[in-house]
This record gives structure tokens, C-alpha cells and sequence, in this order.
């Protein structure tokens, strides 16, 4: 199994090049654009190595590789409208960020329910638990209420 983890992280890497190295790179504008945009980029026999893993582990396969190519060619770490969706929704970590996408697309790709809503108050709660109240956007413009 490690042989297969091993393998999938450098086929995923070798296989988004072409994405990061684009200079006019679509950026998806919400979670569901994300899952669009990778069903088209990734090639079908990569996918199959991804529904073979469990979330978790195709999670941790990703985070270095595609989660990588995820965050720097989204913009994710420069305020693109895609890591301006996650703000709004109160996910500021570009690793975060990267990480409900990537569990998003395995759902997907695993024909499961994809829980946007919950993996986006999983994370809040995590940072709130963490480092105490996350504001989202609304907030800092002065709404004062927070979003469970």
C-alpha cells in the first residue's frame, strides 16, 4: 500500500503540471466549480488509483502533490475569488482550504454525499476550538453575527 501512495503522489504531481504551468489558469469560484474543473484536468486512469484509496489516505497522498498544485495555481495563498468563497465561509487557511476540496473530490469521485456545509463548520470549529472565535467576512464589514 505504501508502493500505491507513493506512486499516486508522483502521478498526481507529474499529472497537474500542466495545470500550474498555464498562464491563464481557470480559478473555480466554489466548491462544486473545483469539483468540475479536477473531473476535467485529472485523467481517468489517475482517478481510478484515487477511489481505490480511502479518504483519509488519498487526503494525505494529496496534500503535497495535487493539494500543492491546488493552493498555488488557485491562488489560494493571494486572495482569488476562490479563497475569497472560503473566507466568506469562514475557512481562512490555504491548506484548509486545499483539504475540503481534495475530501470533496474523493467524495465525488466515491459517488458519496460531499457535506459542503459540514466540512465548512468542521473547520471553523476547529480553529475556533483552537485559537477562539473565526470572523468571517460579513463580520469584519460589520455584521456582528457569527456563522455556525
Amino acid at each position: 500500500m505504501k508502493k500505491l501512495l507513493i506512486f499516486v503522489m508522483v502521478l498526481t504531481s507529474w499529472g497537474m503540471q500542466a495545470m500550474s504551468q498555464s498562464d491563464s489558469t481557470y480559478i473555480p469560484k466554489d466548491l462544486n466549480d473545483c469539483i468540475r474543473v479536477l473531473d476535467a484536468l485529472v485523467p481517468d486512469s489517475t482517478k481510478v488509483l484515487y477511489v481505490a484509496m480511502d479518504e483519509d489516505q488519498f487526503i494525505g497522498a494529496s496534500h503535497f502533490g495535487l493539494g500543492l498544485t491546488i493552493r498555488n495555481t488557485w491562488g489560494l495563498w493571494r486572495g482569488s475569488r476562490l479563497s475569497e468563497y472560503f473566507n466568506k465561509n469562514g475557512v481562512k487557511h490555504p491548506d484548509d482550504m486545499s483539504g475540503i476540496i481534495l475530501r470533496c473530490y474523493h467524495r465525488h469521485l466515491t459517488s458519496k454525499p460531499l457535506r459542503i456545509h459540514q466540512q465548512l463548520r468542521h473547520t471553523r470549529r476547529a480553529w475556533r476550538k483552537q485559537y477562539g472565535r473565526v470572523k468571517t467576512r460579513e463580520m469584519e464589514g460589520g455584521n456582528n453575527k457569527s456563522q455556525e
